[in-house]
Order: C-alpha cells, then sequence, then structure tokens
C-alpha cells in the first residue's frame, strides 16, 4: 500500500495487524514510515520511539529518528541517533551513508568522505555512497572523478536522477570555466567592478552556476561585503 502511494491505508492496516502483535518492531517501524509519508512527522517520531521503548537497540527506528532530526534540522540530535544505530550495527549501510551526508552539507568533505567509504567497503556498490562520493568529488572540481562515481551509479540504477542531474550540472560548471578564470585575473588585479560585472552578466546565461556564484562571493569579500559573500557561498553550496 505504501509503494502503491496509500500511506493512510497502509497504516490503517498495520493499527489493525499490532492489534494481535503490539509490541513487533517491524510493525511498529512500518507504521512509523507510513505516517511519515502521510504527512504525520509527530505521529512517526512517537511510533518510533514506542519500537524503542520495547526494543531498544532496534537499528531501524535509530536511523528513522535520525532522518526526522536531520529534517528538522537539528544537526546534533541526528548525529547522536546514527552513532547509536552504528553502535549496534556498525556496518549499517544507511547509518553509514546518513552520517556522510550530514557532514558533506556541513562542508566537512574529508569526513563525508570517509563515511562513505566505510559504506562502500561493506558495501561495494552502494549507489548511495557513489552517489555522495561524486558530489564531494564535484564540490573539490575533480570532475572526471565525479563522472566516473555517477556513471557507476548509472550501471546500478540506470536513470538516476541524481547521477543524471550531477552529469549535467559537471558540463555546465565546465562551460563557466573560462569566464571564472577571467573574474579570478580580474580580481587578482584588484578590479573588482569589472570582475563584478562579468560574472553577473554570465550568471542567467550559465543558470546560476555555483563556479560563478563562489567566484562573487570572493569579489563581495574582498571589498568586505562579508554577508553578502557568505549567501553567496552558501547559495553556491545549495547548488
Amino acid at each position: 500500500l505504501r509503494k502503491e502511494g496509500n500511506p493512510e491505508a497502509a497504516a490503517e492496516y498495520l493499527r489493525a495487524a499490532m492489534i494481535d502483535f503490539p509490541c513487533h518492531p517491524s510493525l511498529s517501524n512500518e507504521l512509523g514510515q507510513a505516517l511519515l509519508e502521510g504527512g504525520d512527522r509527530e505521529g512517526a517520531g512517537a511510533q518510533f520511539r514506542a519500537t524503542l521503548a520495547s526494543h531498544s537497540r532496534d537499528v531501524v527506528a535509530m536511523v528513522n529518528l535520525g532522518r526526522l532530526a536531520r529534517e528538522e534540522g537539528s544537526t546534533a540530535t541526528a548525529r547522536r541517533w546514527f552513532r547509536s544505530a552504528l553502535e549496534q550495527d556498525p556496518e549499517n549501510a544507511y547509518a553509514l551513508n546518513l552520517m556522510g551526508d550530514l557532514n558533506r552539507l556541513d562542508g566537512n568533505e574529508s569526513r563525508a568522505e570517509r563515511w562513505y567509504r566505510k559504506t562502500l567497503a561493506c558495501r561495494p556498490e552502494d549507489p548511495y555512497a557513489m552517489t555522495g562520493l561524486g558530489l564531494l568529488a564535484v564540490k573539490g572540481g575533480k570532475f572526471n572523478r565525479a563522472r566516473e562515481w555517477f556513471d557507476q551509479v548509472l550501471v546500478l540504477r540506470p536513470g538516476d536522477p541524481v547521477a543524471v542531474n550531477g552529469l549535467h550540472g559537471i558540463e555546465q560548471l565546465e562551460a563557466a570555466l573560462p569566464v571564472v578564470a577571467q573574474a579570478r585575473t580580474l580580481r587578482k588585479r584588484k578590479e573588482y567592478a569589472k570582475a563584478e560585472k562579468l560574472l553577473l552578466n554570465s550568471l542567467s546565461r550559465y543558470n546560476n552556476n555555483p563556479g560563478l556564484l563562489i567566484e562573487l562571493g570572493f569579489v563581495a569579500h574582498c571589498e568586505n561585503r562579508f554577508d553578502e559573500a557568505r549567501t553567496l557561498f552558501e547559495m553556491a553550496q545549495r547548488k
């Protein structure tokens, strides 16, 4: 029922099943997931906690509570849940990858890479970890390596949207490299106005290319417009 896009019906079915099996962890976690997919985040969290109340070492419930915390912006709480899950199951790919995500989104690229590689050490063909490593490679400007990761993902998951978008993003980044290089030269000459004009005129052409946004951030920083620089860097990271 969940896979058919009907989480409400799935939740109703699971509640009925739990009358006979009130402490069954799989049923409890499935109910929590159905509630989450139906938009009841508070109910989902309560259900995952109910799982842990009767099965204190349930890794699935821990991971799901970590995911909820991350989506609510509570990174520290999410990290604690994922670490708790890994204490019970050190090779849990979900927790390993989500720890990678937390560090990648926090800008801790080296730590993120270590977590994704821990996943691959346990599951050599894990497409999620490969995707994370591809995104890290793009951010580090290692485009050929990123292509290799995304290509491997597409072998395992043909048409994977993140991998497809990642390859398209690399094309966009490479197309804008000459503009970024020219703007960087102008910036180093302290011709900030010319560099800024060049970058702003190129943004629409290259669809707010993150490389252009980063260089704009450097220009703003050089002119002591620190808040603007921070905003531009954050925009580039979200891209």
